[in-house]
């Protein structure tokens, strides 16, 4: 009688403790493998239920971690493409006006102090604004003229703002129209040109609408004139 019961324990535990599993992850296909789990259920009550359990989230986890795309730091040859497009981009043909809208074929120049252009132009949103502009090897740019409206109330139509490149600093006083200021540049192939203001007004400020946005001008669009040949 306590041989069976003896036998009878023994063989509890032992289905309790029979587990085989098998798992494995191919990566042959960049990282997006097929995860396989096979697993012979423990028998017992409480004990099985606490595996399945354990189980299906280790399951879970392995799935959802290995079916992600494998992702990584750009390497020095995306960098060097990535700035090539940029420098492309950032090319303008000479001697034609060259607008700042939305889709315009300076958009890619505008810099810090711009906000994102829209169909009539680009909105300086700061003090300072920069123009970051390339021409073609053998060209030589000699001056820059900026077209350009400031937001100024009725009641006074005066805004200063200055043009500075690395040769020359204008200095003028806008009075609420579109006008134009010319800055010598100093023919090298990349040009930095900011433009400055010495105040800001929001729309809404100026009882014009409201917008509660801060700006200085609006930039149409700019032209290069090159020395001739």
């Amino acid at each position: 009688m306590r041989e069976g019961v003896r036998h009878s324990c023994l063989d509890r535990v032992g289905g309790a403790l029979r587990t085989e599993h098998h798992a494995s992850f191919d990566e042959s296909a960049g990282g997006s493998g097929a995860l396989s789990l096979r697993v012979i259920v423990p028998r017992g009550g409480r004990g099985a239920s606490l595996f399945l359990v354990a189980l299906v989230l280790l399951s879970g986890f392995l799935v959802a971690r290995f079916s992600q795309p494998s992702s990584h730091a750009p390497g020095e040859f995306e960098v060097s493409e990535a700035r090539s497009d940029l420098a492309a981009q950032r090319t303008m043909p000479t001697g034609a006006f060259l607008g700042t809208a939305l889709g315009g074929p300076a958009d890619a120049t505008l810099g810090l102090g711009f906000l994102h252009p829209t169909v009539a132009g680009a909105w300086m949103a700061q003090l300072s604004a920069d123009l970051r502009f390339a021409v073609r090897e053998g060209v030589t740019p000699v001056s820059l003229e900026i077209e350009l409206r400031p937001l100024v109330a009725a009641s006074d139509r005066e805004r200063q703002v200055t043009v500075t490149s690395s040769v020359d600093e204008v200095t003028t006083t806008l009075m609420g129209g579109r006008e134009t200021v010319l800055v010598a540049l100093d023919g090298e192939t990349e040009q930095l040109v900011t433009i400055s203001c010495d105040d800001v007004d929001s729309p809404i400020g100026l009882q014009l609408g409201p917008d509660r946005r801060a700006f200085c001008a609006l930039i149409f669009g700019y032209t290069i004139n090159v020395e001739s040949p």
